[in-house]
């Protein structure tokens, strides 16, 4: 049942009405970020059958300048689209974390979970998305520079040993820097299967951030 206070304000019940309504510029901005990951992860899924069908099945040609590019910038798409799935869990993550400490009245808890969702927003705000995708010989590194430290789930599959290999984007970057594209790289890039539909639902979805938890 809606409920109204003395200033014409509706009450919150659950985690989401609490961040949705008591601190709306919270909840505008991680749903526009849920919107501008969908969107990104939409553009990669135009582009990444494209990019793996010109990847280089022939182990003699993986060390050539041309073939080795063609790896990055598929990587660099496969990463695009993996940030879009954290970008939508963190923002989850911390708005479930606003709405509860919002609920204790958990004021510590309420500013970390501000000052997480600044964070990201502020990491969202310095990936150019369109700058770092038509750059083929530095958007990469560009992407490298935007994100920081920050890591996340980018593919898994068989690797060259026929065993079943599991890469972040801070994996992928380190193997890079390091020794370069390695045979396990290569193999799992050829036979990771690349996604086909966002993976990114929508904000405070979930049931326990839609469960009553106050009382009026």
């Amino acid at each position: 049942m809606l409920t109204i206070n003395d200033h014409g304000k509706r009450l919150p019940y659950t985690y989401k009405e609490i961040v949705e309504i008591d601190y709306p510029d919270f909840w505008n901005a991680a749903n526009e970020s849920i919107r501008r990951a969908y969107a990104v992860q939409e553009m990669m899924l135009e582009m990444l059958p494209v990019f793996h069908d010109h990847l280089s099945g022939d182990t003699e040609k993986w060390q050539s300048e041309k073939a080795i590019n063609t790896l990055v910038n598929y990587l660099k798409l496969r990463s695009l689209y993996g940030f879009g799935h954290y970008i939508w869990e963190e923002a989850n993550q911390w708005c479930h974390e606003l709405g509860k400490s919002g609920n204790d009245v958990d004021y510590d808890g309420i500013e970390k979970a501000k000052t997480d969702l600044i964070a990201l927003f502020e990491t969202i705000n310095k990936v150019d998305v369109i700058d770092i995708v038509q750059d083929m010989d530095t958007g990469f590194q560009k992407l490298e520079k935007a994100l920081g430290s920050t890591d996340f789930h980018v593919m898994k599959g068989l690797n060259s040993e026929g065993l079943l290999s599991s890469w972040s984007f801070r994996d992928i970057l380190g193997t890079l820097e390091g020794v370069g594209p390695t045979d396990n790289l290569w193999a799992v890039a050829l036979n990771s299967a690349f996604p086909t539909e966002p993976n990114i639902g929508g904000l405070m979805e979930s049931e326990e951030d839609n469960k009553l938890v106050r009382l009026y």
